[in-house]
């Protein structure tokens, strides 16, 4: 009975009036900078456990702030996540599920970045994108970004030395020489300008120019994602140490098993480089808000959109190597553990306690209440997010609980779900029964409870069935969008 009384009265706390922000937040509201890596595992990071390597600003941002053990992304693969995290729905309310080319966004819901533009902030998006192309009516700049310069398509994201970026709905070289495909060149001398490097520059330079403004910064990176190539400089600084295993091993001259990508004969090393390139460019955010004055009226979130890659067509040999989703079952593409629980890491100085580590479940729906209640205003109607404002700053008494979260992936095959109800995790992997585990003494979803408490399968199924709504019709890709080639799902 136990679990019947959890989930009533967490639905309770759900139909209480919204919590307000604290009178002070409302009237001087910080400056927020939103950190997405892509593909970053749990356990990527030294501050969740990585071993082999250290992450040493995202640690210092982890030990000056917050840091989350059960956050969750919006969904197990990169568009759906995305949307969500906009959109302020969870993936089974998302209009388009599918990790595809086409429109993931619709104007039924304001986005994160309209949420900011109401409260009167200048918006800026770097990075990728992934929700919406050239000509849709939903790229950044259609939806609330005042400036944007990055990738709009999925498969464009997978060069991490393309021909051009896009600014503002326009293609603009950044002199790199591809091969017919559009495809890095396997050639170095042909290789002038990591997108990495780019988006970093582009942030810094927007932080800097609108430092006197109060603003909202949404940098969201390429990396760890495949392909797995670094800057030549960053991988200078491994030179796989003994136990990395590289030279004589299965992984020499590693492709990810697609045509797509370059060679790599170093997938270690690079993985290794990606992963401090991610922590480079933190650090170099960081020094631009101390240099600018602006760091003590500034939120900072660093997070992924989905767990570490486990499939060999997206690089299963680095990520895993290097811990990926450390005890968590699965990976990317997954609904257990390991594809949806994320690193999450917030920072605000006299605000969020230094060194604060929270168990509070929440994932990406949540973060347009936040920012709805963190700016003083209402969360739109249509949103299955809680704001988690009250547990940022320190007032766990008055901070909602979801009476559950949820998701779904859905591919041209499979359609599954994954629900988290307190302890409970259910998985249903298309039409097989759903299964049962207890997070709280099982962590790696390896004893399936479901044939021992078949009422609480019961009430999970019916979570689904009445959380997943299916997909609109399909919209057309976005016209004069660019077609990228092998693009597996």
């Amino acid at each position: 009975m136990t679990h019947y009384i959890y989930l009533s009265v967490l639905l309770l706390c759900l139909l209480m009036p919204p919590l307000q922000a604290d009178e002070t937040t409302q009237n001087n509201p910080p400056n927020v900078i939103f950190i997405l890596a892509d593909d970053l595992g749990y356990h990527h990071l030294s501050c969740y456990g990585q071993k082999r390597l250290a992450t040493p600003h995202i640690d210092s941002l982890a030990r000056q702030g917050m840091l989350f053990t059960d956050a969750y992304a919006g969904c197990t693969v990169c568009g759906p996540s995305r949307s969500s995290l906009m959109s302020g729905l969870h993936s089974g309310h998302i209009p388009y599920k599918r990790n595809g080319s086409f429109v993931d966004l619709t104007d039924d819901t304001p986005t994160l970045a309209e949420i900011f533009k109401q409260a009167g902030y200048t918006t800026g998006a770097f990075g990728k994108w992934g929700t919406g192309g050239l000509n849709s009516g939903q790229t950044p700049n259609d939806r609330g970004f005042d400036e944007f310069y990055g990738i709009l398509d999925q498969g464009h994201g997978h060069r991490h030395y393309p021909s051009y970026l896009i600014r503002n709905n326009r293609r603009e070289s950044i002199d790199n020489i591809t091969d017919a495909k559009g495809n890095t060149s396997a050639l170095p001398a042909d290789r002038k300008n990591h997108t990495h490097d780019l988006f970093t520059e582009e942030a810094l330079a927007y932080i800097e120019k609108q430092k006197d403004n109060r603003f909202f910064c949404y940098l969201a990176f390429t990396l760890p994602h495949t392909e797995i190539i670094a800057t030549p400089e960053t991988v200078a600084e491994f030179t796989s140490p003994a136990g990395w295993g590289e030279a004589g091993t299965d992984y020499d001259n590693y492709t990810a098993e697609t045509p797509a990508h370059i060679a790599q004969p170093k997938p270690h090393s690079h993985f290794a480089a990606e992963l401090r390139m991610i922590d480079n460019s933190v650090g170099a955010i960081m020094k631009k808000l101390k240099d600018s004055g602006i760091e003590n009226n500034t939120l900072v979130i660093f997070t992924s959109d989905n767990g570490g890659q486990l499939q060999s067509v997206w690089g299963a040999a680095p990520s895993i190597f290097f811990g990926d989703n450390g005890p968590l079952r699965g990976g990317k593409n997954d609904c257990y553990e390991g594809g949806l629980r994320v690193p999450f890491i917030a920072r605000w100085p006299e605000k969020i306690g230094a060194g604060t580590t929270s168990r509070h479940p929440c994932y990406f729906a949540d973060m347009v209440p936040t920012i709805a209640e963190l700016t003083g205003q209402d969360a739109p109607v249509r949103s299955d997010g809680i704001s988690i404002l009250p547990t940022l700053l320190n007032d766990p008494e008055n901070q909602r609980r979801h009476p559950f979260l949820f998701w779904s992936h859905q591919t041209k095959s499979r359609l599954d779900h994954a629900v988290r109800a307190g302890k409970w995790k259910a998985v249903k992997r298309g039409n097989l029964p759903v299964e049962i585990y207890d997070l709280e003494t099982d962590l790696s979803e390896t004893n399936d409870l479901a044939a021992k408490h078949p009422d609480i399968a019961a009430k999970m199924q019916e979570v689904i069935d009445r959380e997943y709504h299916p997909d609109r019709s399909k919209p057309s890709p976005s016209r004069n969008s660019p077609v990228y080639p092998n693009h597996p799902e």
